[in-house]
């Protein structure tokens, strides 16, 4: 199991890698899904991000959270290359606004475009 998670709070959201194995590579992206009483709607996907280097055990920021968001946004992984060499293809991490009783530690990443 890849216990990957994407923990959302009032301002932010983070990856968290609870697994005790180590990422040396993540390739993820997005979509928001809106719906009403008449209508629903899916954004185009926002993939293409990449960050590198996510010890065990922590959690990274991912991005702001819109305060007048409305819809619920579903991540997908594209591609998780552990340090051991394995690689991982299309996970889909569920939001979550804990961390489930682990203690983890935050890091600072850069979040890089693999689309260019």
């Amino acid at each position: 199991m890849h216990k990957l998670k994407i923990l959302k709070t009032k301002d932010y959201r983070y990856l968290m890698n609870g697994s005790a194995k180590d990422i040396k590579k993540v390739i993820f992206g997005s979509i928001s899904l809106h719906s009403n009483d008449e209508e629903s709607h899916a954004s185009e996907y926002a993939g293409g991000k990449c960050i590198l280097d996510i010890p065990s055990m922590t959690y990274v920021k991912i991005e702001e959270v819109d305060q007048w968001e409305d819809a619920a946004v579903i991540f997908q992984i594209d591609e998780l290359h552990w340090a051991d060499g394995t690689v991982d293809e299309i996970i889909h991490c569920h939001e979550t606004k804990g961390f489930g009783g682990k203690k983890l530690i935050e890091i600072q990443r850069e979040i890089y475009d693999q689309t260019v």
